[in-house]
């Protein structure tokens, strides 16, 4: 049933409140010339959690404040719209609790995404485009909270700098690449925590030329390399042309 109470300021603008059968408010929304203004409530009850969606209306189309709060007081989803568009951080959880991603976006376009692991730690920070990365994308270790990559993106491609941090019981390194459109080109390195080269060459549209040298661990202490054996290669053009 429909409750319709008296205008609020003149004769086009009214508060309407609506309820279920059992007389549990579900939204109490105010309209002028047939479109929502201001605040509007509404609340949802399922067997997934009862919640209350609260928003703001300019001329029919959301513009402010915007969330959906659990009835224990969980942030269902919480954000802000700017003329029918999200605008800005937008935080998610379950009903119990967890993170959920969190967003973030520019006049409606999603520009930065943050997954979590179950514990809430962050999982992958990413800027985006288009629905696809773009600019840096940085992943994490679950166990430590170490950074593991810090990747760049064109346009869903790899492309720039490229930094993957590998840790280990014989000995942590660092591998930096270069990428262009999506394939190696240019310098590649991968080297010990205390300098030493593990290998290093260069890459050309995607293959291996010119001298590579490596350096294999043969002899490390707490996780630092102490002695290794080096060897050299040559390509050309992906092939192996002397070792």
């Amino acid at each position: 049933p429909y409750d319709s109470n008296v205008p609020l300021r003149g004769e086009r603008q009214m508060g309407i409140r609506d309820s279920d059968e059992d007389g549990n408010l579900r939204s109490d929304d105010t309209y002028k010339d047939g479109k929502l203004v201001g605040k509007a409530v509404q609340h949802f009850f399922s067997n997934a959690g009862d919640y209350v969606r609260t928003a703001y209306y300019k001329d029919g189309v959301l513009d402010g404040d915007y969330s959906e709060i659990f009835e224990d007081g969980t942030i269902k989803s919480k954000g802000k719209y700017v003329d029918g568009k999200k605008q800005g951080s937008w935080e998610y959880n379950r009903k119990d609790g967890r993170k959920q991603p969190t967003e973030e976006y520019e006049k409606g376009e999603l520009i930065r995404k943050i997954t979590y692991f179950t514990d809430g730690s962050v999982d992958t920070d990413r800027q985006m485009k288009n629905g696809k990365d773009h600019g840096v994308v940085k992943k994490y270790e679950y166990d430590t909270g170490k950074l593991k990559s810090e990747e760049r993106f064109n346009n869903g491609k790899e492309d720039g700098l490229q930094i993957k941090y590998m840790y280990s019981n014989v000995a942590n390194y660092t591998l930096k690449s270069n990428y262009v459109n999506g394939k190696l080109d240019g310098i590649y390195q991968e080297e010990y925590d205390n300098g030493v080269v593990k290998a290093k060459g260069k890459y050309v549209n995607g293959k291996k030329d010119g001298e590579w040298v490596y350096n294999e661990a043969v002899s490390t202490d707490k996780g630092k390399v102490k002695k290794t054996k080096e060897r050299k290669e040559t390509y050309d053009n992906g092939k192996l042309v002397s070792k």
